[in-house]
């Protein structure tokens, strides 16, 4: 359904229905739906505005109109919407609308296919209103945080330069014994390698080493590995403290909500809507509706629904106007919590609600020339603004949160990896030490046999010389 501009606005005024503006008290009836017992006698004020929201919006709209053509008012109170029954009927304010007993239906409803034959839609509120609404994840709970404060060039380019530092350290030190034969200087170092490797490894996690350069070149690429690393070091602390306090932002489509962790809910006196249109869905939201629960699990107060929200990764759908004006209210959420709010689109039919009426109503006319004034005047933008709370801003990060057990597990699996590791390496040590001390077991013996073989052999060559001089 199209808005109606300005040439639309002028013919309806020029219609003759204009001129019977005044009913003279004519009986102008309509049917409200209301969820909760508190809304029966106050729905002309605010208190609890999120329950029945758009039937008390509706209300002072229609006691202005009520007022503006001198009508009076007859109001029928339904528990549901109204949905086809196998029959054909049609049950709660729909039904009332259909029959004829209720001119207009008070509390806007979607627009579908069924609807559209069967009454007039007079009035639009201009909201989307039906939303998934959850909290962002934590980016510790989906992905590695450490991984996070370099992109994968800037960690390959550190492997680079690791590799780069060792070769350097290692050509230094291979520099440096050349020299000191040439120069007839005696030296007790003989560094390999991996002497090179525990330099730079030291650098990385800001350790002394061991290994000392013994000349001026050596030193300066020590001194250039420390200060590397120490930059980077720095540059990866005040990364990881930022992305601690960061929602992940990465549940942007129905399909990453569908593959995420999250669970399912709804409001429980929508669930015939849900019921009665969820077969035609398209297959993603059949699959988020059937196979990940939501069909099963429903919220009786808007209030459980915020705490499990805040307090657990649920993505519920309803209003989310009601749900934000509790969350509005600074008692449930935090300005940090509130920034990792979001919303996600799940009925694929129009999002807007519509005012329904009696398609031969005699008021028709009447009924939205009076609300294209409204609109026109400001009017019901007033009374939607005291009633509708619009997503909290996020004014802040909040204080500094401490790190959860679950942030540090990447920390401890490569913690226990380094021991497995090591002790896999003092395994190998033993066992090499082992073979070496049995080797050097079964050296002498071998030596020894050697040289009696080769006495022998000495002593007969030197009986072999003698024995001519002999004879």
């Amino acid at each position: 359904m199209e808005d109606i501009n300005k040439k639309d606005t002028i013919s309806l005024l020029q219609r003759d229905s204009i001129k019977r503006i005044n009913t003279k008290g004519s009986l102008l009836s309509m049917a409200v739906v209301v969820t909760s017992n508190k809304t029966y006698g106050y729905l002309g004020d605010r208190r609890e505005k999120h329950i029945d929201m758009y039937t008390k919006v509706s209300y002072i709209l229609f006691d202005h109109m009520k007022d503006f053509i001198n009508a009076s008012a007859r109001i029928f109170y339904e528990k549901e919407w109204g949905y086809r029954n196998p029959d054909g009927t049609y049950g709660g304010m729909v039904g009332r609308i259909v029959s004829g007993d209720a001119d207009m239906g008070g509390t806007a409803v979607f627009m579908n296919k069924e609807r559209i034959h069967i009454s007039r839609f007079i009035a639009r509120l201009n909201l989307n209103v039906i939303k998934f609404v959850f909290k962002q994840p934590k980016l510790s709970d989906i992905t590695n945080l450490f991984l996070l404060p370099f992109t994968p060039e800037v960690w390959f380019a550190l492997i680079a330069l690791m590799i780069l530092l060792m070769l350097s350290f290692y050509i230094s030190w291979k520099w440096f014994k050349i020299k000191s034969k040439i120069n007839s200087i005696k030296t007790n170092q003989n560094h390999e390698i991996l002497d090179s490797f525990d330099v730079v490894i030291a650098a990385i996690c800001q350790q002394a080493s061991s290994v000392i350069p013994q000349d001026i070149i050596g030193t300066i690429i020590k001194f250039v590995t420390y200060l590397s690393y120490f930059i980077l070091f720095v540059c990866y602390s005040a990364n990881i403290v930022s992305l601690l306090q960061s929602p992940s932002h990465k549940i942007k489509t129905l399909e990453d909500m569908y593959k995420s962790s999250f669970e399912f809910s709804k409001v429980f006196y929508m669930q015939p809507y849900y019921e009665s249109f969820a077969p035609r869905y398209p297959k993603l939201q059949q699959a988020i509706y059937y196979e990940r629960g939501m069909r099963n699990k429903t919220f009786v107060s808007f209030y459980d629904a915020v705490v499990a929200i805040r307090d657990t990764q649920m993505a519920f759908i309803t209003d989310k106007y009601q749900l934000y004006t509790i969350i509005g209210t600074n008692i449930y959420f935090t300005d940090a919590e509130k920034c990792s709010l979001d919303e996600m689109k799940f009925i694929p039919e129009s999002e807007d609600l519509y005012n329904p009426a009696f398609k031969e109503s005699p008021y028709l006319e009447l009924m939205k020339i009076s609300f294209l004034l409204f609109q026109e005047n400001g009017l019901k933008e007033r009374v939607l603004l005291m009633y509708i709370t619009k997503k909290p801003q996020c004014h802040s990060q909040g204080p500094f949160e401490s790190a959860e057990f679950k942030a540090c597990l990447p920390l401890i699996k490569g913690f226990l990896f380094g021991i497995c590791l090591s002790i896999v390496f003092l395994i190998i040590e033993i066992v090499s030490s082992i073979f070496k001390q049995i080797r050097k077991r079964n050296t002498p013996n071998i030596l020894i046999i050697n040289e009696e073989l080769m006495i022998n052999e000495n002593n007969i060559i030197l009986m072999d010389l003698i024995e001519p001089f002999c004879n």
